[in-house]
């Protein structure tokens, strides 16, 4: 689970994820309007359906190391490594047919991946970076995205929304 803020052009943009499932904050707008503070996100991520550890051991399989450093972070030696993915269409593996059709829903051709790695192999940082050819403002723009993602396994005091809070879809 985790909860973060998106820096968009329309301004921030509070975001809150459970497993598979992440909401976004509707702007002050909607709120007044639907009396609702979150709508769900159905496009977003659907290969973590599978659950986060399947997903982290299927992309390992068709990453390609393209760094490796050792870095001092938080008081800790880390290893660090550089990942590239890039996925064909004929994954035969459920969980990357479903990486595949999101990033080609996306617009994307390949995904960085920072993984920091302690000495037992525990992860303590992750960043995946990605640009898409598919601007939804500006057809023909690119995007870039980077999501940042640490504190593994540190207890969080965050609950889902109450589905009163939740916009349904039309």
């Amino acid at each position: 689970m985790g909860m973060a803020v998106l820096e968009t052009e329309d301004g921030p943009l509070d975001t809150f994820q459970i497993g598979s499932e992440v909401y976004q904050s509707l702007s002050r707008e909607e709120q007044q309007e639907t009396g609702k503070k979150w709508k769900l996100v159905d496009s977003a991520y659907p290969h973590w359906r599978h659950g986060l550890r399947k997903a982290i051991t299927a992309v390992q399989q068709v990453a390609q190391v393209r760094a490796f450093a050792t870095e001092r972070l938080g008081g800790e030696n880390l290893r660090r490594y550089t990942l590239a993915v890039r996925l064909s269409g004929n994954q035969k593996d459920l969980t990357l047919a479903d990486f595949h059709r999101y990033l080609r829903y996306c617009g994307i051709r390949q995904v960085i991946y920072d993984i920091w790695l302690t000495d037992d192999n525990r992860i303590r940082r992750i960043r995946s970076h990605s640009i898409t050819y598919r601007s939804w403002r500006e057809p023909g723009r690119t995007v870039s995205s980077t999501s940042e993602y640490w504190d593994f396994g540190i207890p969080a005091a965050l609950t889902p929304p109450s589905p009163d809070d939740i916009m349904t879809s039309p």
